[in-house]
């Protein structure tokens, strides 16, 4: 919202935050993207016992 947009203006936490569910956002779209142009989910993208994911990934992912 505007006013999110203005208060993050001046504080960092918000900004962070905004920019990381923004962040997540453009991912989801382009992984979106990706199935539909290939019919499939990379591996390197899914979550389980052998994800690739970097550790701090999936720790944003729990904050989240």
């Amino acid at each position: 919202s505007l006013f999110e947009q203005i208060w993050a203006a001046n504080e960092y936490l918000v900004f962070k935050r905004m920019m990381i569910q923004k962040n997540l956002e453009l991912q989801l779209q382009a992984l979106s993207m990706l199935e539909q142009k290939y019919g499939l989910t990379p591996a390197s993208l899914t979550c389980g016992p052998d994800s690739q994911l970097p550790q701090e990934e999936l720790v944003m992912d729990e904050l989240l």
